[in-house]
């Protein structure tokens, strides 16, 4: 399962913790961390003394593997951005969907236009 980091102030967080939980195994790329420490810092104002220490607990986890993601991540995020005639602000999304796609992972997400890619390009998702 590919996990994306959901922010204890948002609505989705109980739903989130729940699938977290109950995952086998996690897979986080290192475009989340990157999204995950913009949003908890420059949107919640959380302190990156706290955000460092959420994420060594995220990817210490003995479930997570956290991945770097390759060129041919880029070069088939970048073809599906284009045959979708997205916006290149989609970017990040679709290197996420990229990554699920490469290892064959189930997506979990609460972004309604990233499960729309994801379904489209035949993943399965989460919830």
């Amino acid at each position: 399962m590919y996990w994306y980091m959901i922010p204890s102030r948002t609505k989705h967080h109980t739903k989130a913790m729940h699938i977290i939980d109950n995952a086998r195994s996690i897979i986080i790329p290192s475009i989340v961390i990157h999204e995950y420490i913009w949003v908890m810092i420059k949107h919640l104002s959380i302190s990156p003394d706290v955000v460092s220490l959420k994420v060594k607990e995220y990817v210490n986890d003995p479930r997570c593997r956290y991945l770097l993601e390759r060129v041919d991540t880029f070069a088939l995020a970048l073809k599906m951005l284009h045959a979708h005639g997205s916006k290149v602000s989609m970017l990040n999304d679709y290197i996420i969907l990229a990554v699920a796609m490469q290892n064959n992972a189930l997506l979990a997400t609460f972004d309604n236009e990233l499960k729309a890619y994801a379904i489209r390009s035949g993943l399965g998702t989460l919830p």
